[in-house]
């Protein structure tokens, strides 16, 4: 897979912070689905399918280890 492109990186970072793609493409003055389709690209290419996973993905979220439960 190739790397996130840096307006793709750019719209994700500002729908963590602003909670929403219509937000982003406000700010960065774009419509709503060009923002959705840099959501998408970004997901295809970290092969995740929400927010979370991608942040993970990029290394922006670390889920603490205590925080898991183990199944015995």
């Amino acid at each position: 897979m190739s790397q996130p492109t840096a307006r793709e990186l750019q719209v994700f970072a500002i729908c963590l912070r602003r909670s929403s793609a219509k937000e982003a493409a406000r700010e960065l003055g774009i419509s709503h689905q060009t923002a959705r389709n840099h959501l998408r690209h970004l997901y295809w290419r970290l092969g995740v399918e929400c927010d979370t996973q991608a942040a993970v993905a990029l290394g922006w979220l670390v889920l603490p280890l205590e925080d898991v439960t183990t199944v015995t």
